[in-house]
């Protein structure tokens, strides 16, 4: 019998904010306990550290420079999805809440999509008088009523198809997919009087930080305007992002309640990801579209009903465009041909590593001068900047990435070199070059300035609506 697969997505979630991966500072039992019962992968990197290029990369199992997924304004690509192989291989697929699909295609594969993404680029202002712009500062309670925010339709919806799924007579793939903890930074008050003043605080920075930082990250606080951040916008900011997680976590808690109640456990695949983190202050750095830990590694979890063993956790490194083939993997539908992952199902019935042992990650778009991309393999961390100076970190020894050994010494010089020659096996430089997207400010780089599309979708019985029909009385126009 096939499983049925259930994704529980993220938008912008760090592992270094999840119980499960080490001392959190906030609060996540639902996702402890599903680490606990399955199986956590330890360094699971995004491979595009944005998220349209990492949705449609993970999505298609590809990296993004393979199929044109240059920025947040790139359409999916001409190649299949695994909606799309699972649909054709007989499973029920359905999609609630946040896709980032750019153009005419909102399904990409998916059958249905109940319930979609607002105002056409996904995320809900709050103070709805923000609209359309997204800020991480200033941080505090959201002015939205709770049974209003997008988790808790996507919840509500996500459990209701789940029931129709479970009843419709295939097996089935469904992806709920949340917006928090992306910004803006807006947790209900319940949760915000948790973490605010009490458990906010300061990322560490030693001496002479981010003031050393390279050029591209430099570039990236200007760009950004986090160069002028207060302490105070600090302690804020971090503590409305460690609520937001454990409003997540409670979503993930109140869905595998239901997949319980609903007798799905022993039929169900559940695997929990993000598309990529975020730095939450930490080197002096907000939002992702970086290559250090806290925004280019991505919490994943996997629970398998034949698993023979509970609370594995693999070492890794492994990558999201892993996801493809490991799903159909558990669908027993072979991969396409052309797909950069490998199955991690092996791993997750506790079987040996085999395949692929290092680490891809590019960035191609807005916040920085020039394309950049990064190797991770064994301790070493390699991230090449066009028309810049390269940074290598032994992670092993600097976990934090204080110490850039790119400049240290011969040896040094010696693994950047291999590395570097690794990185560009298989790639096309002149490529990404001619398409990387430059914004000289954030304005120009608002994707959802243009990408803004009818936006609707058709409910099981045939009603056709907008994901705005979920919020009466509200007008979201700026």
């Amino acid at each position: 019998m096939r499983p049925n697969v259930l994704l529980l997505l993220a938008d912008e979630h760090s592992p270094r904010v999840l119980g499960a991966y080490g001392p959190a500072p906030a609060d996540t039992p639902a996702l402890d306990s599903l680490a606990a019962e399955g199986t956590l992968f330890e360094r699971t990197y995004c491979n595009a550290p944005m998220c349209v290029p990492s949705r449609l990369s993970f999505l298609s199992g590809r990296y993004s420079w393979k199929i044109g997924a240059w920025s947040n304004v790139s359409e999916p690509p001409d190649v299949p999805s695994i909606p799309g192989l699972l649909s054709a291989a007989g499973y029920a697929t359905s999609a609630v809440g946040k896709l980032h699909l750019v153009g005419d295609d909102h399904y990409w594969g998916f059958e249905t999509r109940p319930y979609g993404d607002i105002l056409g680029w996904s995320h809900q202002p709050d103070p709805i008088a923000t609209a359309p712009s997204l800020r991480v500062f200033p941080a505090g309670p959201a002015e939205i009523p709770e049974e209003l925010a997008q988790e808790t339709i996507v919840t509500d919806v996500g459990v209701r198809e789940l029931e129709r799924l479970r009843d419709g007579g295939r097996p089935f793939f469904l992806c709920l997919s949340y917006n928090r903890p992306h910004f803006p930074l807006r947790p209900p008050q319940r949760l915000w009087e948790r973490y605010y003043p009490d458990r906010a605080d300061l990322p560490s920075l030693p001496p002479g930080h981010p003031d050393d930082l390279h050029p591209y990250m430099q570039h990236h606080r200007r760009f950004y305007g986090v160069d002028k951040v207060s302490d105070e916008d600090t302690r804020r900011a971090r503590a409305a992002y460690y609520a937001s997680v454990a409003l997540i976590d409670e979503h993930v808690g109140t869905v595998l309640a239901a997949v319980d109640r609903l007798g799905l456990r022993e039929s169900t695949v559940v695997v929990y990801m993000s598309d990529h983190g975020e730095m939450y202050g930490e080197h002096g750095l907000w939002r992702k579209s970086t290559f250090y830990e806290e925004a280019v590694t991505v919490p994943l979890i996997v629970r398998h009903p034949d698993a023979p063993l509970r609370g594995l956790r693999v070492r890794g490194p492994v990558e999201l465009v892993d996801l493809l083939p490991t799903v159909l993997d558990c669908a027993g539908v072979p991969p396409p041909e052309g797909v950069d992952g490998r199955s991690l199902l092996p791993l997750v019935l506790g079987g040996p590593a085999s395949g692929n042992t290092r680490a891809i990650s590019e960035y191609y778009s807005h916040s920085v001068p020039g394309p950049m991309r990064m190797l991770r393999r064994e301790q070493w961390k390699y991230c090449w900047y066009a028309d810049e100076r390269p940074s290598l970190f032994d992670l092993a020894e600097d976990p934090g990435e204080l110490h850039d050994l790119a400049a240290d010494g011969a040896a040094a010089r010696r693994v950047a070199a291999e590395l570097d020659a690794e990185l560009r096996d298989d790639w096309d430089e002149d490529l990404v070059r001619r398409n990387f997207v430059y914004a000289a400010t954030p304005k120009q780089s608002a994707a959802h300035l243009v990408t803004r599309s009818p936006n609707q979708f058709v409910d099981p019985d045939g009603t056709i609506r907008d994901a705005e029909d979920f919020y009466p009385g509200v007008d979201w126009r700026p």
